[in-house]
């Protein structure tokens, strides 16, 4: 007699099936039950009978109103909070757009990143009239761009705050700007947002559609998530019953509404840019380097060797570099190196103009950095005078201030970030121009300097470390940090290495090259670093670097326009570079302890002291 086969699940497999049916539903509930929680949290303006104070000003979208009773209560709360700006939420909105809302109103409070706006609802805001006027900021039309002068505003030291105005007026949400809104803060990534709420959405359409078992639970389950998220909280949903029978219809027809509206950001550049850029290397790009060195700068030995090839590895500028390596010393330089013309045009739309957003928002979240290495000075002076040497926008002196806040902190740099740095005022004092230069007109003027990630940008480091010498009071302090020339990862990686960065470093010292260098501008190490200024991201910035030169990804006006063919072939690459990046990603964090040890770091640095 045959066998028969048992094809039904077992206890184990059917548990599953249930728990994975059930999950939606039971996200929705903790989803609800979280967004209550933030909810109930918001401040709610009291009553006041003070006039406004003249030095707050209100930026105000269309479709909504500030009554004068509002405008009382925000600027009374403002004054009594010390906040700079307040973004204010009506009391009563639609029940589709509430779960936004709330997921908007964090602006940032306890344990956030200082310079971290967190989202706005941008509808109504109070803001400071003297900040105003000091970052330049226009009242914004919209959201999209209130958002935007938000983030200019933190970066000028606004303290934010969010509360609940009871009497805002707000008739309808525009679900027309929120494309733009989610294009703000996502950037090139606004298209993934999209497709996963899509993917979110699908199972409550899924159970509107059939609505029936576990389904139905399901459809319950989010038809309800705005009201049970509203419950108890200062903003109640205006249309609950609509919202308990529709509400994966008003869903989607919102997200298509954002989806059809929505448009990448406009490109930062036209033709006539494209010729500029173009007829800057007419001459091709060999045009902008000098002659090659025959000899070491650094020793003066004619021992050399081609130690790495590269190319522009951050907005893929046309051009190849080579580092040569002096057998002698072991000091690696760029060569033949760039002129003063080819500084220009490289340096140009790397740290400011069409790639200025993007490197902002890098520094930016490297807050415990910037504390890190403040710190370096604890145990061996109290500085009263501190000059950071290519400080960009000022991202050190700005978190350092918090280490060392009776400290005046003053910046030098060649670009215009330095003046910006002034403006917010990150920076006491704002030097624009070459330290060598600057260094006769304030001799002994500081007790300490710092340079962080500076000197393998600059021409000829002997005169950039003289220079502080003769600047730095005697007994003065020098903190510096580059990258590490002798990494396993400059190899590993190869010219696709951020530490090489062509072509804009030129010059990678050893600890052997700076103990000479120092020994013969009068100062002395104090303190080696390593381990601690290691990062973590090597690995998948080498592939990242890799992929851009294979398709490179904003069409920069001096990348050629692509054809149809490379437009496919950039999308095929881009679409598939997770299974790269993300190995990659994973492969920084495995190996990190290993090049956190010895000498393998990233990136070192030093404190040195000047000796007379």
């Amino acid at each position: 007699m045959a066998k028969t086969t048992d094809s039904a699940p077992g206890g184990f497999t059917r548990l599953f099936r249930m728990f994975m049916a059930l999950l939606p539903a039971m996200l929705y509930v903790v989803g609800a039950l979280k967004a209550r929680a933030q909810a109930a949290k918001l401040p709610v303006l009291a009553p006041s009978d003070d006039e406004p104070s003249s030095n707050h000003v209100f930026w105000i979208t269309p479709g909504v109103t500030v009554d004068d009773a509002t405008r009382r209560a925000a600027s009374a709360f403002a004054r009594e909070g010390g906040f700079d700006v307040v973004d204010l939420l009506p009391g009563e909105v639609d029940g589709v757009a509430f779960l936004e809302l709330i997921s908007r109103s964090n602006a940032p409070g306890a344990g956030k990143q200082r310079l971290d706006v967190g989202q706005i609802a941008g509808l109504a805001m109070l803001v400071s009239k003297d900040l105003v006027e000091r970052s330049g900021m226009k009242t914004p039309a919209d959201t999209p761009e209130m958002v935007y002068a938000t983030k200019t505003l933190r970066r000028y030291g606004a303290n934010l705050s969010v509360a609940v105005a009871p009497g805002l007026g707000f008739a309808r949400e525009d679900s027309s700007l929120r494309g733009r809104h989610k294009q703000e803060y996502f950037s090139v990534l606004t298209p993934l947002v999209f497709l996963i709420e899509l993917a979110m959405l699908l199972p409550p359409l899924r159970a509107f559609a059939r609505p029936k078992g576990v389904r139905l639970l399901t459809l319950a389950a989010f038809n309800v998530q705005p009201l049970l998220a509203s419950q108890d909280t200062p903003i109640r949903i205006r249309d609950p019953l609509l919202t308990i029978l529709l509400r994966p219809l008003l869903e989607i027809w919102r997200w298509l509404l954002a989806v059809l509206t929505w448009k990448p950001a406009a490109p930062l550049f036209d033709q006539a840019d494209g010729d500029r850029y173009a007829a800057e290397i007419a001459g091709g790009p060999e045009s902008l380097l000098e002659p090659r060195r025959q000899t070491c700068p650094l020793c003066e030995s004619d021992a050399l060797e081609v130690y790495i090839h590269a190319y522009d590895v951050t907005v893929m500028k046309p051009g190849e570099f080579y580092l040569e390596r002096c057998r002698a010393c072991g000091h690696i330089f760029q060569n033949p190196r760039l002129t003063i013309a080819g500084l220009d045009y490289y340096y140009r739309d790397t740290y400011d103009g069409l790639n200025g957003a993007n490197i902002q928002l890098m520094f930016e979240v490297e807050e415990e950095t910037y504390r890190r290495r403040a710190r370096r000075l604890q145990p061996y002076t109290q500085p009263k005078r501190w000059l950071d040497v290519g400080t960009g926008y000022g991202h050190l002196p700005f978190f350092a201030k918090e280490i060392w806040p009776d400290t005046q902190f003053d910046g030098l740099d060649i670009g215009e970030g330095i003046n910006e740095a002034k403006r917010r005022g990150w920076v006491a004092e704002a030097h624009q121009g070459f330290f060598p230069d600057l260094a006769p007109t304030i001799p002994g003027s500081y007790d300490v300097i710092s340079m962080m990630h500076y000197l393998e940008h600059t021409r000829e480091p002997r005169e950039e470390i003289q220079a502080a010498h003769d600047v730095l009071v005697p007994g003065g302090y020098l903190l510096i940090e580059v990258p590490n020339p002798i990494s396993p990862l400059g190899k590993m990686v190869g010219g696709n290495w951020y530490g090489w960065l062509q072509p804009q470093h030129q010059h990678f010292l050893t600890e052997r090259n700076f103990e000479r260098l120092f020994a013969e501008t009068g100062f002395e190490a104090v303190q080696w670093h390593w381990g601690e200024c290691h990062m973590k991201s090597g690995f998948m910035i080498g592939v990242l670097v890799r992929l851009m030169r294979l398709a490179p990804g904003p069409e920069w006006p001096w990348i050629p326009k692509l054809n149809f063919t490379q437009r496919m072939l950039k999308r095929v690459v881009w679409s598939l570079s997770p299974l790269l990046l993300i190995p990659a990603a994973i492969l920084d964090q495995v190996m990190g302890p290993y090049f956190e040890g010895g000498h393998r770091t990233a990136a070192y640095g030093v404190l040195a002291r000047r000796k007379d």
